[in-house]
């Protein structure tokens, strides 16, 4: 990442002055217990997306009905991924460390490979909940070293890696399928049942992921505006569909828990196996979303989003609940209602508009400003600011 002009110790404390008193703001509001013995779960479900929202496809049944449900009286709407088809880690690395691949240079293809592990610790939510007495427990059914995750989610500082041979439940749907998405709810369910300290779990699904064709006796049928056959699309709409039911019997089983729970469900890229005539009749906006919703069991808000990056998702856990932020998070709080989403060349302004960067506001500007400086000192700078922005205020 190319040291942004006027980097150095009196601009970072410039930035922490000043987000220190956006955080002192924005707390007199907020209720400094609202995470008190909260559990915060994030699902990144593996190519989670809404096929009904492009145009050119045509469903015989609506796959994601239980989570168009959810997200119709909660905090939700739609996340702009990076890629399509690929780019999962990327956005778990936005979302844990509330950093943007948007402000990296195109070298850096995935942190979880090239950046992370060259160090012993990295600033991420991961720390900052167990600042605050919070257990942290990371949950993929598979392999550990896909992304190096087992070396990245040790950097984060993850108290447990429980991945696929770990499972409590290890089944699979389908023909060589991957572990299902129901063993992997079971297992996020378990966790919290096990433990007396709230856990911060971050749980990387697999179920969805390719190839699709052939792995269900039951695809949902798919066309296109021909008529065409669709038979990728038919199975991984199916997938969709357990992913969504399993959904719901977690949903369910959180209301009647008494462990009060928040929930971040996401999808983090589109499938790429589309016809070209899907690519050509949608915009580039719209093959770029995928849902996303902040649930809690216990209250909370119903504010649709406009389109939004998943390195906001802990700042949007934050306001759900009405809890105070630190500076860090104060920052991504006034640059989410200026910018909530970039990637992907795209850049979506607060009223949900798509930009050019010519377009956004002096405030925008400014901020954009302030945060590329403090990830440039996060992630391979100095780390001038990370004690201060961090840092709680009581």
């Amino acid at each position: 990442m190319t040291r942004p002009g006027g980097y150095g110790t009196a601009e970072m404390a410039r930035i922490g002055t000043t987000y220190r008193r956006v955080a002192e703001r924005i707390n007199r509001t907020r209720d400094p217990g609202a995470l008190d013995d909260v559990n915060v779960v994030m699902v990144l479900s593996e190519s989670f997306s809404d096929p009904q929202a492009l145009d050119g496809v045509h469903l015989a049944e609506d796959p994601i009905r239980s989570t168009r449900t959810v997200m119709s009286s909660t905090t939700s709407g739609a996340m702009l991924a990076k890629g399509i088809g690929g780019g999962t880690a990327n956005m778990e690395f936005e979302a844990l460390t509330g950093m943007s691949m948007s402000q990296f240079p195109p070298q850096m293809q995935v942190p979880y490979n090239g950046l992370v592990p060259g160090y012993d610790t990295f600033p991420s939510a991961v720390q900052w909940f167990k600042q605050r007495g919070y257990r942290a427990v990371a949950i993929h059914p598979f392999t550990t070293e896909m992304y190096r995750r087992r070396d990245v989610y040790r950097t984060f500082g993850f108290d447990d890696f429980v991945y696929d041979r770990r499972m409590h439940d290890q089944r699979s749907l389908g023909h060589e399928g991957f572990i299902s998405d129901a063993a992997a709810f079971d297992e996020v369910q378990r966790q919290i049942e096990a433990e007396t300290d709230p856990l911060f779990v971050n749980l990387v699904s697999m179920q969805n992921h390719m190839p699709y064709s052939g792995r269900y006796d039951d695809p949902i049928v798919a066309t296109d505006d021909d008529g065409e056959t669709l038979t990728e699309l038919g199975h991984y709409a199916r997938g969709l569909a357990y992913t969504d039911h399993a959904l719901r019997r977690l949903i369910r089983s959180l209301r009647r828990s008494e462990e009060k729970t928040v929930v971040v469900f996401y999808g983090d890229h589109l499938p790429g196996f589309y016809p070209d005539s899907v690519f050509e009749a949608n915009s580039a906006r719209v093959l770029h979303q995928t849902p996303f919703f902040v649930w809690s069991n216990f209250r909370g808000t119903d504010r649709a989003q406009p389109t939004t990056s998943p390195n906001h998702f802990i700042d949007l856990v934050l306001a759900h609940v009405g809890a105070e932020v630190s500076p860090y998070y104060a920052l991504l709080h006034q640059l989410r209602r200026e910018v909530p989403a970039m990637a992907s060349g795209l850049l979506i302004d607060g009223r949900d508009r798509q930009v050019r960067p010519e377009q956004l506001s002096r405030r925008a500007v400014r901020l954009l400003h302030d945060y590329r400086l403090v990830q440039y000192d996060l992630s391979v700078g100095e780390r001038l600011s990370e004690e201060t922005m961090f840092a709680p205020l009581r």
